[in-house]
């Protein structure tokens, strides 16, 4: 659904049973996408945007071992929204937690520094 208030609630739900994914990793990126798209970090909409920020970040830290294949997903949608800040405006404390989130991704997913590289 399109509407921002569903879209956040269907984020909450997914990280607060986050645990699921442990079990059925194949779910994962049916959350992972649209959070990193014009669905959740993208979105139009401030309140989205920045809700999703802070969703992302707990996903991370919840899912951290699991996060490898995803990486490329999660950091490609963390980028676009940085490097277009008048597009996508950010408190400071959103930024904050997409910096806390790429940390995570690169140096506890165990990719090794070529991967890091070429993820940055």
């Amino acid at each position: 659904h399109d509407h921002r208030e569903v879209l956040l609630l269907y984020y909450d739900i997914a990280v607060r049973y986050a645990a699921i994914f442990l079990k059925n990793r194949e779910l994962l990126e049916k959350i992972l996408v649209p959070l990193s798209s014009n669905r959740g970090l993208q979105h139009v909409h401030p309140r989205v945007r920045s809700r999703s920020c802070y969703l992302m970040l707990k996903l991370i830290k919840g899912l951290t071992k699991i996060m490898r294949q995803y990486v490329e997903t999660v950091v490609t949608g963390i980028y676009n929204l940085i490097v277009n800040p008048k597009t996508y405006p950010l408190d400071s404390d959103d930024v904050l937690y997409l910096f806390e989130a790429i940390g995570i991704l690169l140096g506890k997913t165990g990719l090794n520094e070529e991967e890091q590289k070429q993820s940055i």
